[in-house]
């Protein structure tokens, strides 16, 4: 007979999740459930239950009863700090859209011929600071692209055992991509309207690949 003896963690642990650049800490304990994390993270990022995904894929919505140190991935875990990403977008602030900018010019009407045109973005000049960021977006973007349309065309692919292989990869890459978007550093005497620039391309490429990955997990 050969005895195999398993290592339980029952010592608390710190679970550092990740979000769009934002770091949401975690004490984990003996008693601390899936629906502790869900409801932690729904509190600092306003992303509902259902609309929480994580990578690794250790936390699921249907296990919500269940205790963190009953999944095998935390209960052998030898680190002191356990790191996930989540990936979801949040529920819209309703007064937020009311106040924005954008819903401002909406109520214009666009087709007045005195309306006047806002200035195209790409005739803009930008500094080399902002090109050298702005290269490493659109290289994740077009990454980002060439998955979707991966995953258009083999995603009715009927041998069940490759389909899972491949949508394994995509989550895998997907998830690397948010990663590499998150790891873009801005100088910080970059101009406040190529900041926003920026920081609207980056959020772009985030959601189509949240988009990609809730379509792949699906």
């Amino acid at each position: 007979f050969l005895f195999v003896t398993m290592q339980i963690r029952s010592a608390p642990l710190n679970l550092q999740v990740k979000w769009k650049g934002k770091l949401i800490e975690i004490h984990v304990d003996e008693n601390t459930t899936v629906k502790n994390v869900f409801e932690e993270v729904e509190k600092q990022t306003n992303v509902p239950f259902s609309k929480q995904k994580y990578s690794p894929s250790v936390l699921r919505v249907n296990d919500q009863d269940k205790q963190l140190f009953t999944i095998k991935f935390f209960a052998q875990n030898k680190n002191d700090t356990v790191k996930l990403l989540m990936i979801g977008t949040p529920t819209p602030d309703p007064s937020t859209i009311i106040d924005s900018p954008i819903s401002k010019n909406v109520s214009k009407n666009p087709s007045s011929p005195n309306s006047k045109k806002e200035p195209v973005e790409e005739t803009l000049e930008y500094s080399e600071l902002c090109l050298n960021v702005k290269n490493s977006i659109d290289t994740i973007n077009k990454l980002v692209v060439q998955l979707s349309q991966d995953i258009d065309k083999n995603s009715n692919c009927v041998n069940a055992n490759k389909l899972k292989k491949m949508k394994l990869c995509w989550t895998e890459k997907l998830t690397q991509t948010q990663l590499k978007l998150d790891a873009i550093h801005f100088p910080e005497d970059l101009p406040q309207h190529e900041r926003q620039v920026l920081r609207k391309l980056r959020k772009e490429t985030v959601l189509l690949a949240e988009k990609l990955i809730v379509k792949v997990e699906s």
